[in-house]
């Protein structure tokens, strides 16, 4: 080859060594890591960004200048293992930075058979730094794990191998801790090995963290123990923090107020046994004397025999009516504390309620003057038994008319805000206040006479208190003396659920319309079978059920929800666009409250539903 073709081949190889070259610089730059190169004489002959931004410029200065300040080479440094050809990995933290570095120093041959050390600066600052504060953290968890008063232990939860056991695990299982941490739990523990896995597997997954348990401890006692078991995490397991209280102790005194409570409501169960046996002995004679007595006085007054009006022969009358009012409060205590009232729960509409009291009790405040005003606005929607709460408005009521003064007045009405409770206002007498704390008992007497002399037991507040704590409602009485009396019938609030079975969209959004406009929560299925399921689970106050279903017929549905005591009185309207005149006999006598025929006309649905949910 001639020269001309020897001097193109090197311009090649040239130009080939410089674009490879350039390659490394741009690969060099864009890594991540810091980068540089450095000869034998300490000359920087390399740095990439990375070092660039944390070091600054190089400006012509020496390694040992450019890193570390000095005048003079690092006695410490890796230079001399590389520059003979070994490459070294190390670590080193920088005052200049405040970083710390994972180092990998190795060799490199330059072309003209000189050597550079090529060294990759791997910032662990992080790293180091999580790494310090889990060793520090370490040390405060094993301080405080140690120096606790509380029994604790660490138990592997795949072997049931105690891991470490505090001084206070020592002294109370009565091993030294070597001898706790090289046993099992199951040594411990009573339960068998099966079940104590299951639970320690319970404690792992977190589905569960409070355990009662019998421990045995060295002597061989069996102690009752409460446990909060929770999974930490140490070098990578998942361990058992253990705490341990003994409440053998607790559990004697629990059992012998167990028993103790139990004793006293035997006694109070025969108590009221014997209250009702005596009381409904009474009530046939003592109903008996004081019919005869008011006939006995209506005959001498035909007659026009003077001594029908005389005053002993009223008190006689009046102490048998007292007394026969007594054994009614009597017999209706007996019932509610033996279970024999259980309340019926159902939607009504408090105006009417209310006014079945004001009703009731129109001739007592028309003789006394008094008016009574029913301030509860229609459709006020309350949850409740009727029957019982109709008994605690008429008595409260006959309440507020005995210690009114004759012109007086009483307004009933709906408390602001709360839409289930009630109040009843007077303008009477008031109550003292010493004697605000005993309303509600039985064993201590309250009656008073009213402002005209009327007598009553003594029981109505106590008995209407029960009446309403039945139905998981209260009664509160605020008052003073001059300033009459206000009682607040308190009752959970409920918003009436219905079930819509429909599988025509179109009727669905019609009746899901009109009951959202009636407050009701909606619920929607056009199967039998979810219907069913849905009864169980929400145990709905209203089903709304279509004869035709895609899976199973309404009819099937009625027949299978009478089966279940839990929804089989859940009352439900039919509705249906068949014209067979047979439907209706069919669906009434498998239950239904109601039957309504397609197309749904508002007006009719509305009313139906409001029958029932008021």
């Amino acid at each position: 080859m001639d020269a001309k073709g020897t001097h193109v081949v090197a311009g090649e190889t040239e130009r080939e060594l410089r674009l490879q070259l350039d390659n490394l610089r741009n690969i060099l730059e864009a890594v991540s890591d810091g980068i540089y190169i450095v000869n034998r004489d300490c000359d920087i002959e390399y740095v990439n960004p990375v070092i660039e931004r944390e070091f600054g410029k190089v400006d012509g200065r020496k390694c040992y200048e450019y890193f570390h300040g000095l005048k003079e080479p690092c006695s410490w440094c890796k230079n001399e293992i590389v520059f003979n050809g070994g490459s070294v990995r190390w670590e080193w933290h920088s005052e200049k930075t405040g970083k710390t570095y994972d180092l990998f120093d190795t060799p490199i041959v330059n072309s003209d058979g000189t050597v550079s050390k090529f060294e990759i600066f791997h910032d662990i600052t992080a790293f180091r730094q999580a790494e310090e504060a889990l060793r520090e953290s370490e040390e405060r968890y094993r301080e405080a794990f140690h120096s606790s008063k509380a029994v604790k232990l660490l138990i592997d939860p795949e072997t049931g191998a105690i891991i470490d056991a505090n001084s206070a695990a020592s002294q109370f299982y009565g091993y030294s801790r070597e001898q706790l941490i090289s046993m099992l739990i199951h040594q411990i523990n009573t339960l068998s090995r099966e079940a104590l896995t299951a639970e320690m597997e319970a404690a792992k997954n977190e589905h569960r963290n409070y355990f009662l348990f019998h421990h045995r401890l060295a002597s061989g006692e069996i102690r009752d123990v409460e446990v909060y078991s929770s999974p930490v995490s140490i070098k990578g397991r998942k361990i058992l923090h253990s705490i341990v209280h003994d409440i053998t102790g607790r559990k004697e005194v629990e059992e012998k107020l167990k028993a103790a409570k139990e004793e006293a409501e035997a006694a109070t169960l025969l108590k009221d046994k014997f209250v009702s046996l005596v009381a409904h002995d009474l009530k046939n004679p003592i109903g008996n004397s004081l019919l005869a007595l008011k006939s006995f006085r209506a005959r001498l007054k035909e007659q026009g025999v003077a001594i029908a009006d005389d005053a002993m022969l009223a008190l006689s009358i009046s102490a048998n009516e007292n007394m026969l009012h007594l054994i009614e409060d009597l017999l209706e205590m007996s019932r509610i504390r033996s279970g024999a009232i259980r309340p019926r729960f159902a939607f009504t509409d408090a105006h009417y309620l209310v006014q079945y009291a004001v009703d009731g009790s129109a001739n007592d405040a028309a003789r006394k003057g008094i008016t009574v005003a029913n301030l509860v606005p229609p459709r006020s929607r309350l949850y409740c038994d009727m029957k019982l709460t109709g008994e605690v408005m008429v008595n409260l009521l006959s309440n507020a008319i005995k210690f009114s003064n004759k012109g007086g007045s009483i307004t009933i009405g709906q408390k602001a805000g709360e839409p289930s409770a009630l109040y009843i206002k007077d303008t009477g007498v008031g109550i003292q206040p010493d004697c605000l704390g005993s309303l509600f008992k039985y064993e201590v007497h309250t009656s008073t006479s009213g402002t005209e002399g009327e007598r009553g037991t003594g029981m109505g507040l106590p008995l209407s208190n029960e009446l309403m704590q039945s139905q998981g409602g209260t009664l509160a009485i605020e008052s003073a003396p001059g300033h009459g009396t206000t009682v607040t019938v308190m009752l959970p609030h409920v918003t009436p659920k219905a079930l819509v079975v429909e599988d025509s969209e179109f009727d669905m959004q019609i009746v899901r319309m009109f009951l959202k406009d009636l407050n009701i929560k909606v619920l929607e299925t056009a199967s039998g079978e979810e219907a069913l399921r849905l009864m169980a689970l929400e145990l709905p106050h209203l089903v709304l059920l279509d004869i035709n279903l895609p899976d199973i017929s309404g009819f099937d549905v009625m027949r299978r929800k009478d089966n279940n005591p839990q929804i089989s009185e859940i009352p439900v309207i039919v509705i249906t666009g068949s014209v067979d005149p047979n439907l209706a006999d069919e669906a009434f006598r498998l239950g239904a409250v109601d039957f309504i025929k397609k197309p749904i006309q508002p007006e009719i649905l509305t009313a139906r539903v409001r029958r029932l949910v008021s």
